[in-house]
């Protein structure tokens, strides 16, 4: 009788352990299934406190990362953007190299494997900046420096359009006598870029004061855009009334923390953005916002 028990009792520990191993399997099958390319491009304004992190996945699945935020708290918004099993990033963006921008890029530097960075090297000094470009330069990341004019190709279907920073000729032609990527304020020398995939538009602005938004406007740059991100986390000098009437977007994306000691985003901002009818979203009242594209219409997810 207690050798009968025993088998009892290991057939139904095999088929327990059989069952807990079919699950796994389900599961794995299902979250591949789930995560497959669905060609259409997402953008994911992280939810990363007082920062910047976006998240751009292509139509063919390129995956980039504008900015990182502070701290580690981007891992978590690629890690709920992505795969679980997909540790890669073809293409890392700094706008600036501030540490709301530039801190968690570190921390994805050292998850994830990075195919190319672009960011302006400023005379700027600080620890955060400094250990990123220590870390890029030792994991052999190739590094691409991009200037107004320039267009890179994400993918057949995407490409980001390089308006800011200028070059000094540039700058000579506009009569700019004063080098605004000294280091003295490194706002001025965001990387300003319009992500376009067929009919769709985004305009992607890193922290560029309304200075620089009104030298975009003297080049002739400036063009319409469906989904704009205000510049500086909505601060009182992120966005000229000019500029917003030119560009003249459907959707605003602010990236805030909440309660920040910054007073951000300023309601002098929120007026702009209100009286000229754009609809706004925030990542403090939000959490992280999804913007999904088939590349002719668009919606908010």
């Amino acid at each position: 009788m207690p050798e009968k028990n025993s088998k009892r009792e290991l057939r139904k520990i095999f088929n327990n352990k059989v069952l807990v191993l079919l699950v796994i399997i389900v599961c794995a099958i299902w979250l591949a299934v789930a995560s497959r390319p669905d060609k259409l491009l997402h953008i994911y304004f992280c939810d990363v406190g007082q920062g910047d992190a976006i998240l751009i996945k292509t139509p063919q699945n390129k995956q980039i990362l504008v900015d990182g935020g502070q701290g580690d708290q981007v891992l978590k918004c690629l890690s709920n953007a992505l795969p679980f099993y997909d540790r890669s990033l073809d293409l890392i963006i700094l706008t600036h190299p501030h540490a709301d921008h530039v801190g968690g890029l570190i921390e994805v530097l050292r998850t994830y494997q990075i195919e190319k960075v672009t960011f302006w090297q400023v005379p700027y000094k600080s620890a955060d900046f400094q250990e990123f470009v220590d870390l890029v330069g030792r994991k052999n990341v190739p590094v691409l420096e991009v200037t107004a004019g320039d267009t890179l190709a994400l993918d057949q279907q995407t490409q980001a359009e390089v308006w800011y920073p200028l070059s000094n000729e540039e700058l000579k032609v506009l009569g700019i006598s004063i080098d605004p990527y000294d280091g003295e304020n490194v706002n001025d020398s965001s990387i300003v870029f319009q992500l376009v995939c067929g009919d769709f538009e985004t305009l992607l602005t890193g922290d560029a004061p309304d200075t620089v938004q009104k030298l975009l406007l003297r080049r002739g740059t400036v063009e319409e855009s469906d989904v704009l991100k205000v510049a500086h986390h909505g601060s009182r000098n992120g966005l000229d009334r000019e500029f917003l009437k030119k560009i003249s977007p459907k959707l605003a994306i602010i990236s805030v923390g909440e309660a920040n000691r910054h007073g951000h985003p300023h309601q002098e901002t929120l007026e702009k953005l209100k009286n000229a009818g754009v609809e706004i979203k925030r990542t403090d009242l939000d959490g992280t916002i999804e913007v999904v594209s088939d590349c002719k219409t668009w919606w908010v997810k």
